[in-house]
Protein backbone atom coordinates (compact mmCIF):
# COMPACT_ATOMS: atom_id res chain seq x y z
CA UNK A 1 0.00 0.00 0.00
CA UNK A 2 1.08 3.16 -1.12
CA UNK A 3 1.44 6.13 1.52
CA UNK A 4 0.56 9.59 0.11
CA UNK A 5 -0.02 12.94 1.74
CA UNK A 6 -3.51 14.24 2.50
CA UNK A 7 -3.14 17.75 1.85
CA UNK A 8 -0.58 17.51 -1.93
CA UNK A 9 -1.24 14.01 -2.49
CA UNK A 10 2.90 13.47 -3.00
CA UNK A 11 3.90 10.01 -1.87
CA UNK A 12 6.30 9.47 0.64
CA UNK A 13 10.32 8.91 -0.06
CA UNK A 14 13.64 9.49 2.00
CA UNK A 15 14.01 12.99 0.90
CA UNK A 16 10.32 13.32 2.12
CA UNK A 17 9.09 11.33 4.73
CA UNK A 18 5.58 11.39 5.94
CA UNK A 19 4.34 12.39 9.67
CA UNK A 20 0.94 9.77 10.62
CA UNK A 21 -2.03 11.53 12.48
CA UNK A 22 -2.46 9.16 15.75
CA UNK A 23 -6.12 9.99 15.55
CA UNK A 24 -7.66 9.97 11.74
CA UNK A 25 -3.81 8.09 10.54
CA UNK A 26 -3.81 10.53 7.64
CA UNK A 27 -0.51 11.35 6.47
CA UNK A 28 1.29 14.66 6.01
CA UNK A 29 5.19 15.90 4.93
CA UNK A 30 6.34 18.10 7.35
CA UNK A 31 5.77 21.46 5.82
CA UNK A 32 2.10 19.70 4.46
CA UNK A 33 1.02 19.06 8.29
CA UNK A 34 2.54 22.77 8.82
CA UNK A 35 4.44 20.54 11.28
CA UNK A 36 8.33 22.63 13.48
CA UNK A 37 11.40 19.99 12.60
CA UNK A 38 11.66 19.37 15.88
CA UNK A 39 8.15 17.94 16.01
CA UNK A 40 8.53 16.31 13.22
CA UNK A 41 11.77 14.80 14.25
CA UNK A 42 10.18 13.61 17.19
CA UNK A 43 7.46 12.00 15.09
CA UNK A 44 9.35 10.22 13.25
CA UNK A 45 11.31 8.56 15.93
CA UNK A 46 8.30 7.60 17.89
CA UNK A 47 9.05 9.76 20.95
CA UNK A 48 6.00 11.27 20.27
CA UNK A 49 1.73 10.78 19.07
CA UNK A 50 0.70 13.67 16.98
CA UNK A 51 -2.65 14.92 15.59
CA UNK A 52 -3.45 16.80 12.55
CA UNK A 53 -4.71 20.66 12.61
CA UNK A 54 -8.24 19.04 11.53
CA UNK A 55 -8.35 16.39 14.42
CA UNK A 56 -7.12 19.11 16.63
CA UNK A 57 -9.73 21.41 15.81
CA UNK A 58 -12.69 18.54 16.01
CA UNK A 59 -10.72 17.02 19.50
CA UNK A 60 -12.74 17.25 22.41
CA UNK A 61 -9.85 17.03 24.73
CA UNK A 62 -8.11 19.53 26.40
CA UNK A 63 -5.10 17.31 27.13
CA UNK A 64 -2.22 18.20 25.33
CA UNK A 65 -1.51 17.60 21.52
CA UNK A 66 2.24 15.63 21.80
CA UNK A 67 2.39 12.59 24.36
CA UNK A 68 4.77 9.75 24.15
CA UNK A 69 3.71 7.68 21.55
CA UNK A 70 1.98 4.38 22.99
CA UNK A 71 4.49 2.18 21.43
CA UNK A 72 6.82 4.16 24.14
CA UNK A 73 4.71 4.07 26.90
CA UNK A 74 4.37 1.34 29.87
CA UNK A 75 1.94 0.79 32.34
CA UNK A 76 3.67 0.09 35.94
CA UNK A 77 2.86 -3.41 37.65
CA UNK A 78 -0.51 -2.96 39.84
CA UNK A 79 -0.59 -6.66 42.00
CA UNK A 80 -2.86 -4.22 44.88
CA UNK A 81 -5.44 -3.93 41.66
CA UNK A 82 -5.06 0.35 41.93
CA UNK A 83 -5.35 2.80 38.80
CA UNK A 84 -2.22 2.17 36.80
CA UNK A 85 -0.22 5.02 35.52
CA UNK A 86 1.67 5.28 32.20
CA UNK A 87 5.50 5.99 32.73
CA UNK A 88 7.89 6.42 30.22
CA UNK A 89 10.39 4.56 28.62
CA UNK A 90 13.87 5.32 30.04
CA UNK A 91 14.81 5.41 26.20
CA UNK A 92 12.31 7.44 25.42
CA UNK A 93 13.27 10.37 27.99
CA UNK A 94 16.62 11.41 25.97
CA UNK A 95 14.68 11.78 23.19
CA UNK A 96 12.22 14.05 24.41
CA UNK A 97 14.32 16.21 26.22
CA UNK A 98 16.61 16.34 23.12
CA UNK A 99 12.83 17.73 21.12
CA UNK A 100 12.42 19.78 24.16
CA UNK A 101 15.63 21.49 24.16
CA UNK A 102 14.84 21.89 19.99
CA UNK A 103 11.63 23.40 20.72
CA UNK A 104 13.79 26.01 23.65
CA UNK A 105 16.17 26.66 21.22
CA UNK A 106 13.39 27.81 18.57
CA UNK A 107 11.56 29.70 21.13
CA UNK A 108 14.25 31.81 22.14
CA UNK A 109 14.99 32.67 18.48
CA UNK A 110 11.04 33.39 18.64
CA UNK A 111 11.79 35.58 21.18
CA UNK A 112 14.88 37.07 19.80
CA UNK A 113 12.98 38.07 16.27
CA UNK A 114 10.49 39.45 18.60
CA UNK A 115 12.36 41.87 20.36
CA UNK A 116 13.66 42.97 16.93
CA UNK A 117 10.26 43.48 15.67
CA UNK A 118 9.56 45.57 18.79
CA UNK A 119 12.45 48.16 18.85
CA UNK A 120 11.49 48.63 14.87
CA UNK A 121 7.86 49.27 16.02
CA UNK A 122 9.07 51.73 18.44
CA UNK A 123 10.92 53.25 15.73
CA UNK A 124 8.50 53.40 13.36
CA UNK A 125 6.06 54.98 16.56
CA UNK A 126 8.51 57.92 17.37
CA UNK A 127 8.83 58.51 13.54
CA UNK A 128 5.05 58.48 13.04
CA UNK A 129 4.90 60.75 16.58
CA UNK A 130 7.36 63.06 14.81
CA UNK A 131 5.98 62.92 11.77
CA UNK A 132 2.51 64.03 13.73
CA UNK A 133 4.34 66.78 15.50
CA UNK A 134 5.67 68.53 12.41
CA UNK A 135 2.47 68.04 10.57
CA UNK A 136 0.68 69.85 13.54
CA UNK A 137 3.22 72.55 13.03
CA UNK A 138 3.45 73.43 9.33
CA UNK A 139 -0.76 73.66 9.96
CA UNK A 140 -0.10 76.26 12.48
CA UNK A 141 1.95 77.87 10.27
CA UNK A 142 -0.23 77.99 7.51
CA UNK A 143 -2.84 79.23 9.48
CA UNK A 144 -0.64 82.43 10.73
CA UNK A 145 0.55 83.18 7.14
CA UNK A 146 -3.20 82.72 5.63
CA UNK A 147 -4.36 85.05 8.48
CA UNK A 148 -1.64 87.63 7.57
CA UNK A 149 -2.18 87.37 4.13
CA UNK A 150 -5.53 88.48 5.07
CA UNK A 151 -4.82 91.22 7.40
CA UNK A 152 -2.80 92.52 4.52
CA UNK A 153 0.66 92.14 6.51
CA UNK A 154 1.87 90.67 3.13
CA UNK A 155 0.86 91.35 -0.82
CA UNK A 156 1.49 88.06 -2.82
CA UNK A 157 4.48 90.24 -4.89
CA UNK A 158 6.49 90.61 -1.10
CA UNK A 159 5.62 86.48 -0.57
CA UNK A 160 7.67 84.07 -2.74
CA UNK A 161 6.54 80.90 -0.79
Amino acid sequence: MTTQCKICSKRQSRANPLASCTACKATYHRACGQITDPIFNAILNDAIEWKCLQCRRTSSRVSGTFLPSTSQRKLSSNPTNETSTPTPDVSNIAKLEQTINSLANELQTIKSQQSVINTSIDKFSNGLKDLQLITKTLGEHDRRLETAFQVGLFTNKQCTI
